[in-house]
C-alpha cells in the first residue's frame, strides 16, 4: 500500500498594532527594518522585534548581533 501525502494549505494571517488612534502591521515594521538596516529577506537568518507603543518604537535583533530601532507611527 502507497503511502499517502496530504498537502496543507497556508492560511494568511496578519498583525495589526493598534494605539492611540493609530494602527501599524507587522509588515510594515519589518520594512521599517530592512529599509534601516540596508537587509534584504535574503541577509536575515533570525529577526527578534521587541514592539514598545508606549514609546511608539520598536526595537530589533538581526542575526542576533545587530540592534537597532524604527519608529512605529
Amino acid at each position: 500500500m502507497a503511502a499517502k501525502t496530504t498537502k496543507k494549505a497556508s492560511a494568511k494571517e496578519t498583525f495589526t498594532l493598534q494605539w492611540s488612534g493609530n494602527d501599524v502591521s507587522f509588515d510594515q515594521i519589518r520594512s521599517r527594518i530592512l529599509e534601516k538596516s540596508g537587509k534584504t529577506s535574503k541577509d536575515i537568518k533570525n529577526l527578534d522585534i521587541y514592539v514598545k507603543p508606549e514609546e511608539g518604537m520598536a526595537y530589533y535583533v538581526i542575526n542576533g548581533t545587530e540592534t537597532g530601532d524604527v519608529g512605529l507611527f
